[in-house]
């Protein structure tokens, strides 16, 4: 065939009459695939599968090339209840295939089909001659289908796998003869078995992939060494726990990725594994990751040996134990921090038997005492009490409730000195013994303090009783338990009738529910603006705005009720009305200006404009007002600002921004054109308002000077 391909690679430079043979020569040679070729060749094709089976994609690939030979192919499975023929696929010519697809058939019950219920029953395959006939009288419904169709013998064979008929495969062709029906037989049999060899590999493939996975993502660290301790195979667990990829840790030593210092232990430890000695588990080996931290592992070994017994290498388990090392540690710093806390403590701590003697005891309580340790141990708890009485009624309290929480007493030190403590006392079983964990603060500069504050708060009492404004105490309930003299003058009420009086008595019904709703957020503990103004009520009945300053009373991390100052604000209000009312004619007066008028803050914000200044921009004052200067001003009208703003030109200086600096007034003339081209002269004025010498605001104003700049030039 070489030497042929070459003659006819070379025909170019040959005589016609030798390329017409050579033409002849290479008809000759190519083979005819008969029946029997295609059918070794669809197994070798089938056999050779070794990803995912597609039967689909057999199916398709037996059609085409029996097509091929002009063999038409129908290949039908048996349904589960063994009743039902279902077509799976199907290749017949394709005027043929169109009119039979047209049907919309695929599932044909098995007692229509003689021949078919045969091949299920014997589990042979046979030979049909004039099968198109057959097929006419078994299924009258398909006779104008089969009329189109020439006549045909087919061979019906089945696809038997573990002694049961899952399927048939029916051939169909006017050159097939029953000397055909072993070789189709022989096909289906070695079909069956491929595909369901293909089925095993894939499942030992599959099994194997389990394997791996399970290997890799295990919850421990796995890796095998050989006998010089060489990584042989590591899993992607332990790999990822020290920050390497598996393929970049097999074919290294161990001992590489062990911290120096622990190495030659390892070494030892390895040979004397490889040598069939013990081992136990190591708890303490330290690794290094490949970021150079550390990280510590219990690690387990086993041998692994080959065919002939030999030891061949070493299986190593490993467990991460760094948080439980970091665990240790933060429990070994928290013992040490509670001792110090315990040393060094400003209460004192001690434990005592049931009969009082001393066991243990920090600083502070031999301080407060005012005796050694050893001293301490002589002393008696019951001793220290300086009337016994109170030693008495602590015990029975320890002896109902089994604890005594800030029980306040008067003590002895040493030395007789008398002294105020609060005790807690809490009963233990310690080391098979019952005792008390005795807590003691030294409360005398308190109890002093306590003394001082009562004499204080008369004090404050009269100071408050005098003041100008009305301060009142209302319980969480919303009753008045404290009123000073001036909040009787400001309601009209004696302190007397004040006291118990609801609060809800001295409110107007307009702003009765907003009021309640505030107090109960601040009985709450709701963090509310402190100062507000309501409407309220006097005893005469008479509408009064007062100021309301209400401030929670908390007493045990409770809130108990409010204090408020009570301001009466009612000729505030009248004079604030005056000034509103000035300010609205002060904005009148100003909308009448012909003049374009804005005012602008320091922080180039637009306060105010008036109507003029609004129409040249063609914005309702609404949007104007808290605006930045920058996003309005070169609104004007003809863009008289837009060369003069620096957001809309880099060079330019803010002309407000200069008067905020020095303080000083600005004014030019602007000259420009309407929309028409005619001239127009505007005098742009910038104004500094001033507070305490301070620039707090400036004002632009607009002028149009046309017509007087008009007369001017006709004058000169």
């Amino acid at each position: 065939m070489s030497a042929i391909k070459f003659r006819i690679k070379e025909k170019n430079n040959l005589p016609m009459k030798l390329i017409s043979k050579v033409t002849k020569i290479k008809q000759v040679v190519i083979p005819v695939r008969d029946l029997k070729t295609t059918l070794n060749l669809l197994l070798l094709q089938v056999e050779s599968i070794k990803g995912d089976l597609d039967l689909d994609k057999i199916f398709n690939t037996i059609g085409n090339e029996l097509q091929k030979i002009k063999i038409s192919t129908v290949i039908s499975i048996i349904d589960e209840k063994k009743e039902n023929v279902v077509v799976r696929y199907l290749k017949l010519k394709d005027s043929y295939q169109e009119s039979f697809l047209e049907t919309k058939i695929k599932k044909i019950e098995i007692t229509k089909l003689k021949k078919h219920q045969l091949v299920f029953n014997e589990k042979g395959t046979i030979f049909c001659q004039n099968r198109i006939s057959q097929l006419k009288k078994s299924l009258p419904s398909l006779k104008l289908l089969f009329d189109k169709i020439k006549e045909s013998n087919s061979i019906i064979s089945p696809l038997i796998l573990k002694g049961e008929v899952i399927g048939i495969l029916e051939i169909f062709s006017k050159n097939i003869t029953e000397k055909d029906v072993d070789l189709v037989k022989n096909f289906t049999q070695d079909l069956v078995l491929s595909i369901a060899n293909t089925i095993l590999f894939q499942e030992i493939k599959n099994s194997e992939e389990r394997y791996k996975e399970l290997w890799d993502n295990a919850p421990v660290a796995y890796h095998i060494l050989d006998t010089k301790g060489i990584i042989r195979k590591v899993n992607k667990t332990e790999a990822t726990m020290l920050g390497y990829l598996p393929e970049l840790m097999v074919g290294k030593s161990i001992f590489e990725f062990i911290l120096p210092e622990q190495r030659a232990e390892a070494r030892e430890r390895f040979r004397l594994k490889l040598a069939g000695q013990k081992i136990p588990k190591k708890e303490n080996r330290v690794y290094l990751k490949q970021d150079g931290s550390k990280i510590y592992v219990s690690i387990d070994d086993i041998l692994e040996y080959g065919n002939n017994g030999k030891v061949i290498g070493v299986r190593t388990t490993m467990v991460d134990i760094t948080k439980q090392k970091q665990t240790e540690k933060a429990l070994y710093e928290s013992e040490r921090r509670y001792r110090l806390l315990y040393e060094s403590a400003p209460m004192g701590i001690g434990l005592a038997t049931l009969e009082g003697q001393f066991l243990a005891c920090n600083n502070s309580l031999l301080q407060m005492i005012g005796c050694s340790k050893k001293e301490l141990k002589q002393l008696n708890v019951k001793n220290l009490y300086e009337n016994p009485k109170d030693h008495q009624s602590l015990l029975r309290r320890l002896q109902k409730d089994g604890f005594v929480r800030n029980f306040e007493v008067k003590l002895k030190r040493k030395n007789k000195a008398l002294y105020y403590a609060s005790l807690t006392i809490t009963s233990l079983f310690l080391d098979q013994k019952d005792i008390f964990l005795i807590i003691a603060e030294d409360i005398t500069e308190r109890k002093w303090a306590e003394k001082a504050l009562r004499e204080s708060e008369e004090k404050y009492r009269k100071l408050v009783d005098d003041a100008n404004d009305g301060v009142i105490i209302i319980n969480i309930k919303g009753y008045i338990t404290f009123a000073n003299k001036a909040f009787s003058k400001i309601s009209g009420y004696n302190k007397k009738e004040l006291t118990n009086l609801h609060i809800s008595r001295l409110i107007c019904p307009d702003d009765y529910n907003i009021m309640v709703k505030r107090f109960n957020e601040q009985i709450k503990g709701k963090k509310l603006q402190t100062a507000f103004e309501f409407k309220g009520l006097n005893k005469a009945g008479k509408v009064r705005y007062i100021q309301f300053t209400g401030t929670p009373i908390i007493e045990a991390n409770k809130i108990i009720g409010l204090q408020a100052i009570i301001r009466d604000v009612t000729e505030n209000k009248k004079l604030q009305k005056k000034i509103e009312q000035a300010k609205e004619h002060y904005e009148q007066v100003i909308d009448t200006i012909q003049d374009g008028i804005c005012v602008i803050n320091k922080n180039f914000k637009i306060v105010s404009c008036n109507k003029e200044f609004a129409k040249k921009i063609n914005l309702p004052l609404t949007k104007i007002k808290d605006r930045n200067c920058y996003e309005v001003i070169p609104r004007y009208k003809n863009d008289l600002f837009k060369k003069h703003c620096p957001h809309l030109v880099c060079d330019k200086e803010c002309m407000a921004d200069k008067i905020f600096r020095d303080g000083k007034t600005l004014s030019f003339i602007e000259k420009d054109k309407d929309s028409s081209g005619k001239i127009q002269y505007h005098r742009i004025s910038i104004f500094p308002a001033k507070n305490k010498g301070e620039v707090y605001q400036v004002v632009l104003v607009i002028e149009d000077v046309t017509e007087r700049k008009m007369a001017e030039e006709e004058i000169r």
